[in-house]
């Protein structure tokens, strides 16, 4: 009985299949429909669509040897932290940070007048003025954000940044400036920090009788202005620059092959629900 069973049951999936096949040969002309509406709305967007490029550079943490100096000379002693003498990793996750805050970002759309390359469709040229009001910093910084892409592989320490934009050669400039400016600014702010370190300090020297804090402080006092001069004389203060981005020949978006492929897949799928329910409808009202 069992084997009988068996062999019921196999003829009627093949029997639910053919009659499937039937349905799907019935109705062939329902599933191209819906197929070829699937596949031309692809290439309907792909061809309005603007092409994006992104560009990468490549960038590791400079050797900063006041750091590495100040870790070793010391370690141990508060004081160090005090004066903003970080570690070589502190200081490379706080870079990263200020590369993605409002307050360098906001320099950099200024300096660079991006507000209105972000916002286009809101510039009159005729007029040389807004259409309606000035977007926002706020807006602004949203946008650029959204089309920065920063990564780190935490095997080598490489940090890759990448600017998407509709000009290649614009993308490249972007990523290229970004990090230069980020270079500029730290070692700006690295230099006041070290202006006011060596003015406490030397200060602190002159009013200190304890022989053991003033050497304690001469060695501060060094490594102040060892930073200093580093941040002085050095274009890649923060960031070494491995590889420069350069203009993309390929379109980053849209990714015209995936979204015919998956176009194409949902216009089967839903070609065949959709002469399934036809099919099924018709049998009912018969």
């Amino acid at each position: 009985m069992f084997s009988d069973s068996l062999k019921e049951n196999s003829s009627s999936d093949v029997v639910n299949f053919k009659m499937l096949l039937n349905i799907f040969f019935e109705q062939k002309k329902v599933i191209l429909v819906v197929f070829s509406f699937f596949l031309v709305s692809s290439f309907i967007y792909i061809f309005f669509s603007n092409n994006v490029y992104r560009s990468d550079i490549t960038f590791i943490q400079s050797e900063n040897l006041a750091n590495k100096n100040n870790q070793d000379i010391f370690s141990g002693f508060p004081i160090g932290g005090l004066l903003g003498l970080e570690s070589s990793s502190r200081n490379e996750d706080i870079s990263i940070s200020v590369l993605e805050s409002k307050i360098f970002l906001y320099k950099f759309l200024r300096e660079e007048n991006l507000l209105i390359k972000l916002h286009e469709d809101e510039w009159s040229e005729d007029s040389n003025s807004w259409i309606d009001e000035e977007p926002s910093m706020e807006d602004s910084y949203n946008e650029f954000r959204d089309r920065i892409n920063l990564t780190k592989n935490l095997k080598t320490g490489i940090h890759t940044l990448s600017v998407s934009w509709k000009d290649p050669v614009y993308s490249s400039y972007l990523s290229n400036k970004l990090i230069e400016s980020l270079n500029s600014y730290t070692s700006e702010k690295a230099i006041k920090r070290s202006e006011r370190n060596l003015k406490f300090l030397e200060n602190e020297l002159v009013n200190t009788k304890n022989k053991t804090t003033n050497v304690l402080i001469s060695k501060l006092i060094e490594s102040s202005l060892s930073e200093k001069m580093l941040a002085s004389n050095n274009e890649e203060f923060t960031f070494e620059v491995i590889d420069p981005a350069i203009p993309s020949e390929r379109p980053y978006s849209p990714k015209k092959l995936l979204i015919v492929s998956i176009s194409s897949i949902l216009g089967i799928f839903f070609g065949i629900i959709t002469s399934l329910v036809l099919f099924f409808f018709k049998t009912e009202n018969k």
